[in-house]
């Protein structure tokens, strides 16, 4: 089976997406801009990069739907703001 990571930039050393097969999984992301680092702003800026990110390494692994997704959170208030955010991109 073949394997293909896509990472979100050089400088992040991180694989926003690993390919193998059939099959694309994703990893944790955190709000990096296109530069490498952390966007500034609020909760509901960096919740959009990051959605923003996960729909890039989709697009680069070439996914066309999206089976399944787990979704984690500390703070239950921030729940509504990452739903909304998620809604607005039409994810």
């Amino acid at each position: 089976m073949s394997k293909q990571v896509f990472a979100p930039h050089p400088a992040v050393p991180l694989s926003a997406a690993v390919r193998a097969g059939d099959f694309i999984y994703l990893s944790g992301q955190v709000p990096f801009g296109a530069d490498g680092l952390v966007v500034h702003g609020d909760i509901a800026a960096q919740t959009r990069q990051v959605l923003d990110n996960l729909a890039g390494a989709l697009a680069q692994a070439g996914a066309a739907n999206v089976a399944a997704e787990t979704k984690s959170r500390l703070d239950p208030e921030l729940v509504k703001l990452l739903d909304e955010e998620t809604v607005k991109l039409g994810l």
